[in-house]
């Protein structure tokens, strides 16, 4: 439950930030909430390392599993929108 609650959070914050651009298109959307999404899930793992000792490897796995959510949340928001203009 928590796990979903978080990536509603990360979508909601996905969605504020696409609503400040107009995508013309879906691969365009798909970019921007994409990269905003990895933000997200992806890079917020890498000060668990620096601060609190967490192996690096672990954080790869995090990392890579915040792609996969990122690139997911990606494809969802493009496919959502009509982008035809």
């Amino acid at each position: 439950m928590q796990q979903f609650l978080y990536n509603c959070l990360i979508s909601i914050f996905v969605a504020y930030f696409v609503s400040f651009v107009d995508p013309k298109t879906a691969i365009v959307a798909f970019r921007l909430t994409g990269t905003v999404a990895v933000l997200g899930y992806a890079v917020t793992s890498i000060p668990n390392s620096i601060w609190k000792g967490l192996a690096w490897k672990t954080t790869a796995k995090f990392m890579l599993d915040g792609v996969l959510y990122g690139l997911v949340t990606g494809a969802v928001f493009a496919g959502l929108g009509s982008w035809s203009g």
